[in-house]
């Protein structure tokens, strides 16, 4: 695609308001970045480009919102990420083992002695526990209500009102052109720090992995379950030792989702039928399908993750179309191949393809310091600065105690007036509760900022880290 430079006129854009925080992004990080800095005293405002809140965790981890808690049973995400999902799951039609389970004992005596009575592996909680989305997005409205934020839906971001190297705002785009919104500080809870792109800043790692789980209903569960334990040659139950029709009646009884990885017999049979089939499974080539039994005869598929890059609009774009047609063509292929999915039907999907920066341990020069990949292998780093501690991830060689997260790491280089979260605050952030943990931190960071009125490089991180245990945070 041809490259050249255009210049834009000049347009005045009217300012709708003036807040000590924005924060851009209501995704899980973005909506603890705005309750938090609300509860710890400042004016917020949260702008999200979709019409609903909770973004990736909501679009893509129905079995679980990740990162709570590690394979040894230490609860890392407390605080405002931890009240989320405990709000959540009160709501009901989420796992029940998020009730049942005694987190106490978990954490004293492990995962899984905490797990054994349940007759589930123990890695059950630390990743595979199903949260109801829908239930997740009420309550994450809920509470942005409940703080006073002033929130804006179905408002992209568009740019930013800058100074310099000062950013003193946000551009958005509303039904009739756009508008800016001043702010002390601005939080860019994106997942590719994209109002620091607008700022002439962008996040030097373009490469992304995409990944859908569109949602299905009416599945006979009890044909489903007979093919899985007649074939378990064929299907693995994730997390679950012996997968007879007993057991798995008695777990989908209690309300336990099922993960279910494979399929390769159906899906050998669809491609003789039509080569179109080989676009769907997980692999390189692709071997097996994945699918999440939920409850209720409802579930999750899980369509095949491609790779992409963000800073090429008709390379992302062709992408996402492919995405969109394996989203189909996967639901296609469960319905006519699979016993249970006869009478299935793929229910409304979420409007963006959830994407994530790879994780890498080369160091990015994005923000003022970069967690050096020893600290993380080994897990015993402690920073003065530090704003949260971290689930590390253990397939990929991170400590299983997990690492700190230092202050400065917030703060992009170069800018002023702007902290990010994600992967372009480290590289190394992965779990949706990390994230959402990271979040909280910068949001209360930005609302002690504004109300001191000093520059977050200057801040005395003391104050933030004395807030964010009044917050019940994790901060070492």
């Amino acid at each position: 695609m041809e490259e050249n430079q255009h210049e834009v006129l000049h347009q005045n854009i009217a300012v709708k308001g003036s807040f000590d925080v924005i924060v851009v992004g209501g995704g899980f990080a973005g909506v603890c970045a705005a309750v938090a800095a609300s509860r710890a005293g400042a004016d917020v405002a949260l702008i999200e480009r979709n019409g609903m809140l909770g973004g990736q965790a909501a679009e893509v981890y129905s079995m679980g919102l990740d990162g709570f808690i590690d394979r040894n049973g230490k609860h890392y995400a407390r605080g405002i990420p931890w009240e989320v999902l405990e709000k959540t799951v009160a709501e009901g039609q989420s796992d029940p083992m998020w009730r049942m389970a005694d987190f106490e004992k978990i954490a004293n005596e492990g995962l899984e002695k905490g797990l054994q009575e349940f007759g589930v592996d123990s890695r059950r909680l630390a990743n595979d526990t199903y949260i109801n989305p829908n239930a997740f997005r009420f309550i994450l409205s809920r509470l942005v209500n409940e703080a006073g934020v002033a929130l804006f839906l179905e408002t992209p971001l568009t740019g930013v009102l800058v100074d310099g190297t000062r950013i003193k705002g946000i551009v958005a785009a509303g039904n009739y052109g756009h508008f800016g919104l001043r702010g002390k500080v601005v939080v860019d809870t994106t997942p590719h720090a994209g109002v620091a792109a607008f700022a002439g800043r962008p996040f030097p790692y373009f490469e992304v992995y995409t990944g859908s789980h569109p949602r299905v209903a009416g599945i006979d569960v009890d044909q489903l379950i007979q093919y899985v334990a007649e074939n378990p040659d064929d299907v693995e139950i994730g997390l679950v030792a012996s997968p007879s029709v007993d057991i798995l009646h008695g777990l989908v009884q209690q309300g336990i989702p099922l993960e279910m990885n494979g399929f390769r017999k159906p899906r050998e049979s669809a491609i003789a039928d039509d080569p179109i089939y080989e676009a769907i499974g997980r692999g390189d080539p692709p071997k097996q399908c994945i699918f999440f039994y939920d409850r209720d005869g409802c579930g999750t598929y899980w369509v095949g993750i491609g790779y992409t890059r963000l800073d090429d609009p008709l390379t992302f774009s062709k992408t996402m179309d492919h995405m969109r047609a394996n989203q189909w063509l996967t639901h296609k292929f469960f319905r006519d191949y699979v016993p249970g999915f006869k009478h299935a039907h793929l229910m409304d999907i979420h409007p963006h393809i959830a994407r994530a920066l790879r994780i890498s341990r080369e160091a990015s020069g994005f923000t003022e310091y970069d967690i050096p990949w020893d600290n993380i292998e080994k897990g015993d780093n402690r920073y003065e600065d530090s704003i949260a501690r971290v689930m590390g991830h253990p397939h990929r060689g991170q400590a299983p105690n997990g690492f700190q997260v230092p202050y400065r790491s917030l703060i992009p280089k170069g800018l002023e007036g702007i902290l990010v979260t994600g992967k372009p605050a480290s590289r190394f952030l992965h779990y949706h509760g990390t994230i959402a943990v990271v979040g909280q931190a910068a949001g209360v960071a930005a609302a002690v900022a504004a109300q001191e009125g000093v520059s977050l490089r200057l801040l005395d991180v003391s104050n933030v880290q004395e807030e964010l245990a009044r917050q019940d945070a994790v901060v070492f």
